[in-house]
């Protein structure tokens, strides 16, 4: 115990990390937190390609994903509204909560008769629409 207070100023030994050495550096980690904040929505294996081309590491997706879990981040599901100022060009549109367009919607189909009115339902495909519906945080 004297030998060890000596060495090291603590009468315990700090117990060696068990597993495998990290593979991403601090930097490599920033550089996917940052990748994160601007686009929340991002695949796991979107991030693997960035990093590779970037800083020419290959990691697996897992590995990412453990590091994303190391670092606090969690996966959320992405709700941006329509009344609500989009950040990107590509943000997601989620939901539509917009209480004031749907009162203007009212009350323009409200003026027409019944017999005017068409209802369809949505099963074409809009390209404009399809967005991821998770993200990061």
């Amino acid at each position: 115990i004297l030998k060890l207070w000596n060495n090291i100023g603590d009468v315990m030994n700090t117990p060696a990390k068990i597993g495998r050495a990290l593979l991403m550096n601090t930097e490599q980690e920033k550089f996917l937190v940052s990748l994160l904040e601007h686009s929340p929505n991002l695949y796991l294996d979107e991030l693997v390609k960035e990093l590779e081309v970037q800083h020419g590491i290959h990691v697996s997706i897992s590995t990412v994903w453990r590091t994303l879990q190391r670092l606090g981040m969690w996966h959320k599901k992405v709700c941006c509204l329509f009344d609500a100022p989009l950040v990107y060009s590509h943000s997601p549109v989620v939901s539509e909560c917009s209480e004031a367009a749907r009162t203007a919607f009212q009350w323009a189909v409200g003026v027409e008769s019944l017999e005017c009115l068409v209802y369809t339902n949505e099963s074409d495909i809009d390209l404009h629409a399809t967005y991821r519906l998770m993200g990061w945080s």
